[in-house]
């Protein structure tokens, strides 16, 4: 879908400046995905249908889009509700003066406006129910912006590691269509309080003065090595756990 497309290749400078990009996957529950939702860094987002229930058991995709991007990555990484969402209505809009007038007749006792009001899933005069992923996305994004609150010096790739590996998979859906699983902020926001590393977070390569030291941010791993062409592929360079989730090794001469 779309190589090397401009909008993915924005994408990817945002991330690379440090700006956590969320895309919404589509609703059309096709496997097709259009730019922003191929970028590779991009989160993008599925959709949930939740049921309105408590019972996470009870839960069922929606039909938002899926698919491979250019590079084999799978999209979407996450999913969240996206079926009876509460949302304000924009102000000045035709809808917002229909439901004012439509509330205004119905406090008047006015019964016969319930059949729009139902039609527009009206809450309030300033709220109504919307369905979508461009409203699952959002959802997202404010639970990235909880991760940054609770732990600023989360990159990107630690932003994405965090949501996916707390995220709830659902239960008989399709793993292509919901990736990691259902969107739980609780346990993110948990998760990045616990892992402040400090100035260890940033993992990679890092140069100190002659020598390289090599960082991993990895909760499955059992084991980490790197091997490289400075030895000839050889002599693996072992890292070990400096705190959960994080492998470093000692500095080695470049």
């Amino acid at each position: 879908p779309l190589a090397g497309n401009p909008v993915d290749r924005a994408v990817r400078r945002l991330t690379e400046a440090g700006i956590v990009v969320v895309a919404a996957a589509g609703n059309s529950g096709a496997r097709h995905l259009l730019p922003p939702a191929t970028a590779p860094e991009a989160l993008t987002i599925g959709g949930l249908d939740d049921r309105s229930l408590l019972d996470h058991a009870s839960a069922r995709l929606w039909h938002s889009n899926y698919g491979e991007t250019a590079s084999g990555a799978w999209k979407p990484e996450l999913v969240a509700p996206s079926i009876w969402v509460a949302a304000p209505v924009l102000p000045g809009t035709a809808v917002s003066h229909e439901l004012a007038e439509l509330f205004a007749r119905r406090r008047a006792g006015d019964r016969g406006v319930d059949t729009r009001l139902a039609e527009l899933k009206a809450i309030t005069p300033h709220y109504q129910h919307v369905d979508g992923t461009s409203f699952a996305a959002p959802l997202v994004a404010s639970a990235v912006a909880c991760l940054l609150e609770a732990h600023p010096g989360l990159i990107p790739a630690l932003v994405r590691d965090t949501l996916m590996s707390t995220a709830q998979p659902v239960p008989g859906a399709d793993r292509e269509r919901q990736g990691a699983g259902v969107l739980d902020a609780g346990r993110a926001v948990a998760r990045a309080l616990a892992e402040r590393h400090g100035d260890a977070e940033l993992a990679g390569p890092t140069i100190e003065g002659d020598r390289v030291r090599f960082r991993l941010h990895d909760h499955d791993a059992a084991t980490v090595a790197v091997f490289g062409s400075w030895d000839g592929w050889t002599a693996p360079v072992a890292l070990r756990t400096a705190e959960p989730g994080l492998w470093q090794s000692e500095p080695v001469p470049i």
